[in-house]
């Protein structure tokens, strides 16, 4: 009996090399897929910690004017994982007499000691009492 020999070793080498290298360009799809999964999770935390930040301004803002006291331009807060400011601003009689415009401008770091700021600004409206009539929310960020 006659053995007939062919290309069939060389075949499943080239079937083999396809298979790997098909195999590591998925690998490395999937691993930039959740790379950058994972940075838009941190840009939507840094937006909630501007946010967050933004609203204590508010908060404090009206803190300050109900006790009789001028609020401060900004503070700083450091917590364990991060840190941030917020900026403070109002008008009295705005739009209309009895009424106040109170501002806040909530900004977090892009790092711990970056310089790029994620931002977000509230502006609110309320009565002479501080009942807030009108609240809005601004997104004024900068990402790189």
């Amino acid at each position: 009996m006659r053995m007939i020999r062919g290309n069939g070793g060389s075949v499943a080498i080239v079937v083999i090399v396809l298979v790997l290298v098909i195999s590591s360009l998925l690998g490395s799809a999937l691993a930039l897929s959740f790379v950058s999964i994972s940075k838009t999770g941190e840009v939507e935390e840094l937006r909630a910690q501007a946010l967050y930040l933004a609203e204590a301004g508010i908060r404090k803002t009206i803190w300050y004017l109900k006790n009789g006291e001028e609020p401060p331009e900004y503070e700083d807060v450091n917590f364990s994982k991060w840190t941030g400011r917020y900026y403070m601003k109002y008008e009295r009689d705005c739009p209309e007499n009895g009424k106040y415009c109170i501002s806040s401008i909530g900004e977090v770091p892009i790092e711990r000691e970056s310089e790029d700021r994620v931002k977000r600004r509230i502006d609110v409206i309320t009565d002479s009492s501080f009942n807030i009539i009108n609240w809005e929310e601004r997104t004024l960020e900068y990402i790189p």
